[in-house]
């Protein structure tokens, strides 16, 4: 696969995007795969975030919405999670470190 790179903001959204799109298919195709219902419910409810902020990230990159400097700002809580590997039986707790990460 060639290196991509990433010269514009709109290329940064558009990478951004790809990004959310592919979130979205992972947690639907988890949540069939998941045996808890609350864990199903959770994914489900990941998904449909992840089809959300695609959307806003569309809305930002086509100019009809607009960020704030508090929007921008991360709170890196990815930074402070160790990693989990992805299995069938996980605890919620679990998942939500996999969502993060």
């Amino acid at each position: 696969m060639a290196k991509r790179y990433l010269k514009t903001i709109r290329d940064i959204l558009d990478y951004a995007i790809e990004q959310e799109i592919e979130a979205h298919k992972l947690y639907k195709h988890l949540a069939r795969d998941v045996e808890k219902q609350e864990l199903r419910e959770a994914l489900e409810n990941f998904a449909i975030d992840e089809a959300q902020h695609k959307l806003r990230l569309e809305g930002v990159r086509d100019g009809q919405i607009e960020l704030s400097p508090e929007e921008i700002a991360t709170l890196n809580l990815a930074d402070t999670i160790e990693g989990v590997a992805l299995r069938a039986n996980m605890n919620y707790k679990e998942l939500l470190a996999f969502a993060i990460k």
